[in-house]
């Protein structure tokens, strides 16, 4: 049978064992930008204003400036163990005499100065002296239900230390409430916020990656599972290789187009060599085989193309979250993720092998070709 098969993929804007944990991150070490915040944007291991974190009068070297009404999500995938941190309000600084202001709609003005062409953020209020202390309520959730909450925190206070379990936990959630009076003065600071985990580096995520994430498993199971059923499983030729020499022996094994045992990789094998690819959540190349020596040569994995859109590069399919380059095991591929931004696989079909191109030939090679076969 003349078999080949084509992948398609569709733009998707995304954002996966069990052992002792045994790596820990710092929330300020990720990226912050999909933290959730309605003005400014939030500072990494600096106070929201720009300036170094100091909370009642002591200095601290890592954390997350934001504001109140803020919200953090991290991505666990239940492989995290404890979160610590310490909470607080940034020290009110001095008044600057250079601010400038933008009307909000509720009345209020944001204020902010320029220090060698960059904005700094300084406050929300009527008038700069009008900026509080700031009063906030910090509340860390798991899963959607509360884990922990502070008491009412108030500018000048010391900075307030957390330490919980977060085992099992998929999603955390770092809140900070404005005790309904208002943003201003609520510079709040998450301290050292730190993670341990096993395996699975957590990652911030932005609000709606969760349901990206159900669209995508939604579309796995409804338009592309269907079509791997439909598949043929693997023979032995296909799936171990054929074992004789084929520079001496005629090889007539056609490639074919094969599902795997585990239900998310199909298969293309010629007995010789053969090239598996994950489906979900998205589609990548995850075994190279050469059927006749038995290595295997892909050690990482990688976008199956990259394209330049006005400019922009976007990945095609590729899985993130590789734990080690210089090889890659099996256990690994269920605990990774889609690329942000990539674009991700629509549905796959076989067919027959047709030529790109009607060409004639020019050169010394034979002008009547064999025909295709797999």
């Amino acid at each position: 049978m003349k078999n080949i098969f084509k992948l398609f993929f569709f733009l998707l804007p995304f954002a996966f064992f069990a052992q002792e944990a045994k790596e820990s991150v710092y929330l300020s070490d990720l990226n912050l930008k999909y933290v959730d915040q309605a003005w400014w944007t939030p500072q990494k291991n600096r106070a929201i204003n720009g300036e170094k974190i100091r909370i009642a009068g002591k200095e601290f070297k890592k954390g997350i400036g934001t504001l109140s009404n803020s919200r953090i999500l991290i991505f666990l995938n239940g492989d995290s163990d404890t979160f610590n941190a310490r909470v607080g309000i940034q020290d009110a600084q001095k008044i600057p005499e250079d601010l400038k202001f933008n009307a909000l709609g509720d009345g209020s003005k944001l204020f902010y100065r320029e220090d060698h062409n960059k904005k700094k953020f300084f406050g929300i209020g009527n008038t700069p002296n009008s900026i509080g202390k700031g009063s906030v309520r910090f509340e860390i959730k798991g899963d959607g239900k509360t884990l922990w909450k502070s008491k009412k925190i108030v500018g000048g206070m010391a900075a307030v230390p957390v330490k919980i379990s977060v085992k099992g936990i998929q999603i955390l959630e770092l809140i900070v409430d404005d005790m309904n009076d208002g943003v201003s003065g609520d510079h709040a600071i998450w301290i050292y916020p730190k993670l341990t985990y096993r395996s699975f580096k957590p990652q911030i995520v932005d609000k709606d990656y969760f349901n990206r994430m159900k669209k995508a498993d939604t579309h796995f199971v409804q338009y592309i599972t269907p079509l791997i059923n439909k598949l043929p499983p693997g023979n032995k030729e296909l799936t171990e290789g054929i074992k004789k020499d084929w520079l001496v022996h005629t090889v007539t094994q056609p490639s074919k187009v094969y599902r795997n045992n585990n239900k998310k990789q199909i298969s293309i094998s010629n007995g010789l060599i053969s090239r598996t690819f994950q489906l979900t959540p998205n589609c990548s190349t995850v075994e190279f085989k050469n059927l006749v020596t038995g290595e295997t040569l892909l050690r990482g994995g990688s976008p199956e193309a990259i394209l330049k859109i006005n400019g922009k590069e976007y990945q095609v399919g590729g899985l993130n979250g590789q734990v080690q380059y210089a090889y890659l095991k099996p256990e690994w591929l269920d605990q990774m993720w889609s690329p942000p931004g990539s674009f991700q696989l629509d549905r796959f079909k076989t067919g027959e092998i047709t030529p790109r191109i009607n060409w004639k030939n020019k050169r010394w090679s034979l002008k009547k070709k064999e025909p295709f076969k797999g």
